[in-house]
């Protein structure tokens, strides 16, 4: 990642994690938030989108439009949705 891009990011996390109130130093609240991320911050409902290692390149395009839509379609029922990437780094399972 670029100097400049990797520092906006650690800014954006100092400033997010500061507004929830956690401390750089607190370990145990950090670990809490990023459990708490991984758990969809207790949604009752989590679609999980993903593509083959294999996939022709540009798919995560038609992937990208097909959950646009799905995300249309939530909001279209009154539904909300908040997309995440984050979940992406889990590990293996």
């Amino acid at each position: 990642m670029p100097g400049e891009l990797q520092q906006r990011v650690e800014d954006y996390g100092r400033s997010f994690l500061g507004f929830k109130g956690i401390a750089r130093d607190d370990e145990v609240g950090r670990r809490n938030h990023r459990r708490d991320n991984f758990l969809f911050y207790g949604a009752p409902v989590e679609l999980i989108f993903h593509l083959p290692a294999n996939a022709a390149p540009g798919t995560f395009l038609d992937l990208g439009f097909f959950m646009q839509n799905v995300i249309l379609g939530f909001e279209a029922c009154g539904l909300a949705s908040c997309p995440q990437y984050s979940v992406a780094s889990y590990s293996d399972t």
